[in-house]
């Protein structure tokens, strides 16, 4: 999934919009052809880009799905197009992981993923001028906005926890391994201590 920019919005194209508030986060995504939508609200966000990327998992409530998908968050655009190539220690660093690997997993094996579409923020020149991508982030702004001030739980994008993690490393105990920098040094000595007892000769 290689993001573009600067194309013009497909017929059946939808925005999508993520926003941090006082009460927690909001998502959003609208098609403005149908002017159907569909949005939530982000418990204690980690960050903004989580609610982004949100927004953009809520792209498969769409039946059918859309052809197109409109963001202004360039940040999660890169996370997509590049989780694939990322190390071990990258994704394990990511906050967003669960958000990531979720919106991958329903578009994996599609024959026709939607195509991501980076619009710039807030462009307010070209909403006066009735751009339409412009116009189809500035309401779809309003809707994350909306959906961020409402307290609670959230609806329509509970996390599943089998996306939480790419991967779970245990240690030869069966302890879950959370400091990766701490886990190779300590493996590192160990099997130095190894090979220097096996080195030893009998009488020492």
């Amino acid at each position: 999934m290689t993001p573009q920019s600067g194309l013009p919005p497909a017929a059946d194209a939808v925005w999508t919009d993520g926003s941090v508030g006082g009460s927690g986060g909001g998502a959003a995504v609208l098609q403005p052809s149908t002017g159907r939508n569909f949005s939530c609200h982000v418990p204690s966000p980690s960050s903004s880009t989580q609610c982004e990327l949100v927004a953009l998992s809520l792209v498969g409530q769409f039946a059918p799905p859309p052809s197109m998908v409109l963001t202004d968050s360039l940040v999660s655009l890169q996370l997509l197009h590049s989780w694939g190539r990322r190390s071990l220690r990258a994704i394990l660093a990511c906050p967003e992981r669960a958000e990531v690997r979720r919106f991958l997993h329903h578009w994996q094996g599609s024959p026709a993923p939607p195509v991501l579409v980076k619009v710039k923020a807030h462009d307010t020149l070209a909403i006066q001028i009735g751009d339409p991508r412009a116009c189809g982030n500035d309401l779809v702004d309003g809707l994350a906005k909306q959906a961020a001030s409402v307290s609670g739980a959230a609806v329509g994008c509970a996390d599943d926890m089998r996306f939480a993690d790419a991967v779970l490393l245990q240690d030869s105990n069966g302890g879950v391994i959370t400091d990766l920098d701490a886990a190779i040094t300590a493996f590192w000595w160990s099997a130095r201590r190894s090979d220097g007892a096996a080195r030893r000769p009998s009488w020492c």
